[in-house]
């Protein structure tokens, strides 16, 4: 299963003269020099849902399906 981490998000608004400007909200620290590509959201008309994002997808976990049973018996509370 891929898990999608949001790196930023972009909301497309407008001054009070009708100029259009971007709001920009970053969730992590970005560096200076690194390029964030931005990709439309293109999920309904909701304003507070934001109009580009930038995400980075997490390396896939793989759930395993053996046991540990030194673990298992750690965890049972006497």
């Amino acid at each position: 299963m891929k898990t999608y981490t949001n790196n930023a998000v972009v909301w497309l608004k407008k001054d009070k003269n009708g100029k259009t400007f971007l709001s920009f909200k970053a969730e992590r620290d970005i560096k200076e020099g690194e390029s964030i590509n931005l990709f439309k959201n293109d999920k309904g008309d909701n304003p507070a849902r934001p109009d580009y994002r930038s995400y980075e997808v997490e390396e896939e976990k793989e759930e395993s399906q053996e046991f540990d049973t030194e673990k298992v018996a750690d965890d049972i509370p006497f």
